[in-house]
C-alpha cells in the first residue's frame, strides 16, 4: 500500500459581524467561495443551526462542499 503526503492547506472564509447575525434557526449565511486546486469552495454558515439541529441547545452548523463550477 502505497500513501501520500498532503499539505494541509487553510481556508479562510470572512462573515462580517457574525456575532451580531439576527438569523433565525434554519437560515444560513454564504460568504464569497474560495478557489484552491481548481476547486470551489462554499461555506454555508446556519448562525442558530439547521433545520435538523437539535432544539434543545443553540448550535452553530458548517457545511463546505467542493465543486468544479467558476466562481
Amino acid at each position: 500500500m502505497q500513501t501520500s503526503h498532503v499539505n494541509p492547506t487553510l481556508l479562510r472564509f470572512q462573515i462580517p459581524d457574525f456575532a451580531s447575525l439576527s438569523h433565525e434557526r434554519g437560515n444560513f449565511v454564504e460568504p464569497r467561495p474560495i478557489r484552491i486546486l481548481n476547486k470551489s469552495w462554499h461555506l454555508r454558515v446556519y448562525p442558530r443551526g439547521h433545520g435538523m439541529s437539535r432544539t434543545d441547545k443553540t448550535l452553530v452548523s458548517c457545511f463546505l462542499s467542493a465543486s468544479d463550477e467558476e466562481l
